[in-house]
């Protein structure tokens, strides 16, 4: 039965307590993952199935950092810095003839992996 766009509970049971609540709220995310978009379903599917995405947190700063700068981020010198680019372990991009930057995101990869 249902009055003023509530949903009232059948006869012969109460409208209270925890299991009343719990109903209701179930109800509630039902309607609401079957009003979702398709990108929605597909994130709480994901949850269902245990596969969490880690959310990325956006990191402050240019994404792309000098060498003086790369440097100070890792605490190392301009010289370690491009050992490490000549070893393999940083890539460096190339944004102008001559002129080179490091990726911030793999700077903090190699600082959290130390």
């Amino acid at each position: 039965m249902k009055t003023s766009g509530r949903i009232s509970a059948p006869r012969g049971t109460t409208n209270g307590g925890e299991e009343g609540v719990s109903a209701l709220v179930s109800n509630e995310r039902l309607i609401r993952y079957l009003t979702a978009t398709s990108e929605q379903r597909a994130a709480i599917d994901r949850i269902f199935d245990g596969k969490f995405a880690t959310a990325l947190v956006p990191t402050p700063g240019p994404l792309l950092l000098g060498m003086s700068a790369g440097a100070k981020l890792l605490g190392v010198s301009r010289a370690t810095l491009w050992r490490m680019l000549r070893a393999g372990k940083l890539a460096k991009v190339e944004v102008l003839p001559g002129s080179y930057r490091v990726r911030r995101v793999d700077l903090e990869n190699i600082a959290a992996s130390k």
